[in-house]
């Protein structure tokens, strides 16, 4: 719902807010995964981390909830519970999705939100998904966050080894 003043507002449901949600819950998730001796976590984010008025941030109750602030605290946990451990991690910072079908929109990488300074169109949930999953093969992706989205002039990614395509053309940053 919206206020007289247009700001988005709503709630959360039961005590859903994105401190317990996207804070408390991912690292409560990550200190499993250590406890587990899981191999690797692979994360989904989403970009507008380096931009403090992120429209994300402003929604909620009050000033807003801060989603992504909440969202970037978790994963430099992981970062930090990565580095202290045996366990690996990938962090993909999703641009706007779409429920299109994958495997036919142009993909992209980046870092820092530098994708958002281009055109971006929604990427597809199943292209995000399906780099989820080759990250878990890819050595290019371990202990590595980036931005994922569709920019136009780009390439569809391949179907199985497009993640690694990828991170090679966005090289070393």
């Amino acid at each position: 719902s919206s206020t007289a003043q247009g700001k988005l507002r709503f709630s959360w449901k039961g005590d859903g807010k994105p401190e317990k949600v996207d804070w408390e819950g991912q690292r409560n998730q990550f200190d499993c995964a250590v406890e587990e001796g899981l191999q690797q976590v692979v994360l989904v984010g989403t970009m507008t981390g380096t931009q403090k008025d992120s429209f994300l941030n402003s929604i909620g109750e009050g000033d807003g909830d801060q989603i992504v602030m909440w969202k970037r605290k978790a994963e430099v946990y992981l970062i930090d519970l990565c580095k202290k451990s045996k366990m690996k991690y990938t962090i993909i910072h999703a641009g706007g999705l779409s429920d299109l079908p994958g495997g036919k929109a142009p993909v992209k990488l980046g870092v820092d939100d530098k994708l958002r300074e281009v055109k971006n169109l929604r990427i597809p949930r199943a292209d995000i998904a399906k780099a989820c999953v080759q990250a878990l093969a890819c050595d290019l992706a371990k202990d590595r966050s980036f931005d994922m989205s569709s920019i136009e002039g780009a390439e569809p990614m391949d179907p199985s080894k497009g993640l690694e395509k990828l991170l090679r053309e966005m090289g070393d940053v």
